[in-house]
């Protein structure tokens, strides 16, 4: 049939948030894939700073935050990693910005009470 177009959307979540990784589409006869690409830890280490942050509040995805003291851990999930941005409450500050894919780290957001 002439001028008929069938049209499929896949949409593949492939991250622990569910970041978006690859869209497929397809019309009759003519394929395409488009990949929106992955920023991995490595190429995220070599950012600036402020192309971190922008990175992390843009695209990264809130977890958790943890107190302690005067300090407040925030966690955000980026693709494959997590990053944590430690901030200064009474002044209001980012102290640090670190990236990891596990260890001690992430322990601090595990919420279990020491009692158990």
């Amino acid at each position: 049939m002439v001028g008929h177009w069938e049209v499929t959307q896949i949409l593949i979540l492939r991250t622990l948030e569910g970041n978006l990784t690859n869209t497929k589409q397809q019309a009759t006869g003519d394929s395409y894939v488009t990949k929106q690409s992955v920023m991995g830890i490595y190429d995220f280490n070599i950012l600036s700073d402020h192309d971190k942050y922008d990175t992390v509040f843009t695209k990264g995805r809130f977890v958790d935050s943890v107190k302690e003291g005067r300090i407040t851990y925030v966690l955000y999930s980026l693709s494959y990693f997590w990053v944590e941005v430690m901030y200064d409450r009474p002044t209001n500050k980012i102290l640090e910005i670190g990236s990891f894919v596990s260890g001690k780290t992430l322990d601090r957001y595990i919420n279990i009470p020491n009692k158990i």
